[in-house]
């Protein structure tokens, strides 16, 4: 498991009690509750105790977890005032959360979630999850049992795989249209004080602006135009009305300058004889070079909002926008709503600590070191990572900060990501200081 920490000091930020997790997938969760020791916040993880109850325990050193989550748990559960907001069908996980932070379901979810068999399918994805496996002649293979049948019928990987990937994303489309993900939602301080909800413009479809009123507790609601699914893949509020947002454009810019110092140590190392550092550097820059062309495609061709259009919105609303270049993503084949993002540091955790500094918890990346072979020692040669720039950028607009990088055991994040669209952000649903 490894945590990058870089320390800064500075701004002021809301305060949390902590966050609620119920994954532990490559330690991420252990990772979170380390952090949590340093900067004052707890970490709630909410797990079986056998296979009839659940229980919530605080910061408690967890064991690995080797699979994703099904549900990410920001999006499955939102804790607003005293109201949960959730799309867990299992009443042992709800009951048990409502008992810890002393909490009522929000009725308008709950009518919602009864017109859709969701918790069927979720058995359905369990079962599949804990299907007996035995190896026959150098090939996995999986044993499920028809329920109507009751005949054991063998399943190849490939088989499995299409049945699981169809019944979570059975899943995944009922829960769109009974829950508000976290994901695609905010909750922001206005220049007077008071809290308003920054939404994804797709919500409309499930409940009006006075439903989303009356579940958030909120008198103002700004919806902004979607450069993602969610918008915890392109904003992240901080404080005093600043909001981060990727520009893909900042990002071409990035490369570019990437490009120019990559060349400029190339040649540096060429006069001085270090052909191996040449080399190595000559594959970057032949990589970042194709990489540049290709995103530039991808930005062109990409059917979400841009960047100017969504920072207008937040200006018009009072917002300060901070652009940065915090994703590189390309378009999924197989779903047209989706973007694969090969890095996305705009999906974070941020806060204010025990000692009222502003810190920022978000995904690390392999995307420097494995796909453009930026390793340590070339990024020491030029000065440049596509992570390196969004750090340089974050502290140069932001100010003084804490910042923390989260890798997970065998690159989870970035499995969670790419896979999933998914990162630390997606994991923790906050528990804000009670009032």
């Amino acid at each position: 498991m490894r945590i990058n920490n870089i320390n800064f000091t500075g701004y002021d930020a809301r305060k949390l009690d902590g966050f609620v997790m119920t994954s532990n997938y490559g330690n991420v969760a252990n990772a979170m509750t380390q952090i949590g020791q340093i900067e004052g916040f707890n970490i709630y993880f909410s797990n079986y105790t056998n296979s009839d109850t659940f229980e919530i325990t605080q910061n408690k050193k967890l064991e690995e977890e080797n699979f994703p989550p099904l549900e990410y748990t920001q999006d499955a559960m939102g804790i607003r005032k005293n109201k949960l907001l959730t799309s867990f069908e299992d009443d042992r996980i709800i009951d048990t959360v409502k008992h810890h932070f002393d909490l009522k379901r929000d009725r308008k979810e709950v009518q919602a979630c009864k017109k859709f068999p969701i918790h069927e399918v979720k058995t359905k994805l369990s079962e599949l999850m804990n299907l007996p496996t035995q190896t026959i002649n150098g090939e996995k293979v999986y044993f499920y049992t028809d329920a109507n049948t009751k005949k054991t019928i063998p399943m190849g990987e490939d088989e499995f795989i299409t049945k699981f990937a169809t019944n979570k994303n059975a899943l995944e489309t009922m829960l769109d249209k009974t829950h508000i993900r976290g994901g695609n939602y905010f909750i922001t301080k206005n220049k007077s004080g008071e809290d308003e909800l920054i939404i994804g413009a797709d919500e409309l479809k499930k409940f009006d602006k006075d439903q989303i009123k009356h579940m958030f507790s909120v008198q103002t609601v700004r919806v902004i135009p979607q450069m993602d699914k969610d918008l915890d893949l392109f904003i992240r509020p901080l404080n005093n009305g600043r909001i981060l947002i990727a520009d893909d454009n900042m990002t071409k810019q990035t490369i570019k300058e990437g490009l120019k110092k990559t060349l400029k140590s190339a040649h540096e190392q060429a006069t001085m004889g270090n052909y191996a550092s040449l080399e190595l550097l000559r594959r970057s820059y032949t990589t970042l070079s194709t990489m540049l062309s290709a995103f530039d495609n991808v930005v062109a061709a990409n059917r979400y909002a841009q960047t100017d259009e969504t920072a207008k919105v937040l200006e018009d609303a009072g917002y300060e926008v901070i652009r940065v270049p915090g994703r590189l993503y390309s378009p999924d084949n197989d779903n047209p709503n989706k973007l694969t993002q090969f890095f996305n540091f705009m999906n974070a955790n941020v806060l204010l600590n025990k000692d009222n500094e502003l810190v920022y918890i978000t995904n690390d990346s392999i995307f420097d070191r494995v796909t453009l072979g930026i390793t340590k020692d070339i990024e020491k040669l030029t000065g440049f990572s596509m992570q390196k720039s969004f750090l340089d950028a974050l502290k140069k607009q932001v100010g003084p900060i804490r910042i923390y990088t989260i890798a997970g055991n065998n690159n989870s994040i970035t499995d969670t990501l790419v896979n999933d669209s998914k990162g630390i952000h997606s994991m923790c649903a906050e528990v804000p200081e009670k009032e």
